[in-house]
């Protein structure tokens, strides 16, 4: 046994002795000693330190990964798909005006052409029009996203004159050709409507001068009398 600072004694079997005689190790992983208790070697009481030292905490709970704040979903809906929903649906009408019956197959299919067609009057160039207008007016906007998402509302129209026109021009020509209604012929040229339809005259009424009279029945021959 050989001496160590502050009148401490080292043992061969690795304990420590203080000045009261009582034998020790340094802890590890804490400040502090740890006394000897019967026979343990330094091994077995670190060992039981472990135990006395760990045996009162809670577990630690493993550390969760951060999952990223999901995004909300989006409310808007894109322009281009807006007005491709829009123009689908204001092709519908064509369906009906191809089933309507006492009409002739000719008009049935202009009213038809007239819905789907690309151009002026068509529910493309309607559609456009609305999205068009609704970028520059919230309200407007909102109404159309609604409209294309289902909800029972009633889109108003702005009352700008490329959109009025737009509007008048998809729904006025299938009303004026069917019901066979007077309109211009510069103004049917130019939304392509085929000629209006004449009209039969109607019957002259009969005239009491202007009718003939009646032959009068010839009379009856005599009838000769008996001898």
């Amino acid at each position: 046994m050989s001496a160590t600072a502050e009148g401490e004694l080292s043992a061969p079997d690795g304990w420590l002795k203080n000045a009261a005689g009582r034998e020790y190790i340094p802890a590890q992983g804490r400040s502090g000693v740890i006394y000897r208790q019967g026979e343990e070697t330094p091994e077995q009481a670190r060992a039981r330190d472990e135990r006395d030292n760990t045996k009162g905490e809670r577990p630690r709970k493993k550390a969760q990964p951060v999952k990223g704040k999901k995004p909300p979903a989006p409310t808007q809906v894109d322009l281009k798909k807006l007005e491709h929903q829009l123009a689908e649906g204001l092709k519908m009408p064509a369906m009906v005006f191809a089933a309507a019956p006492g009409v002739p197959e000719a008009e049935r299919m202009w009213a038809v052409n007239h819905f789907t067609k690309p151009g002026l009057g068509g529910a493309d160039y309607l559609a456009r029009n609305l999205v068009a207008a609704s970028e520059y007016n919230p309200w407007l906007r909102e109404q159309l996203e609604r409209a294309v998402s289902g909800e029972a509302i009633a889109v108003k129209m702005i009352t700008s004159m490329s959109l009025a026109a737009a509007v008048f021009a998809y729904a006025a020509p299938p009303l004026i050709v069917m019901a066979n209604l007077p309109f211009p012929d510069v103004g049917r040229e130019l939304l392509d409507m085929p000629p209006r339809r004449a009209e039969a005259p109607p019957a002259p009424e009969p005239h009491a001068e202007s009718a003939t009279p009646t032959a009068a029945a010839p009379p009856p021959e005599p009838v000769a009398a008996p001898i």
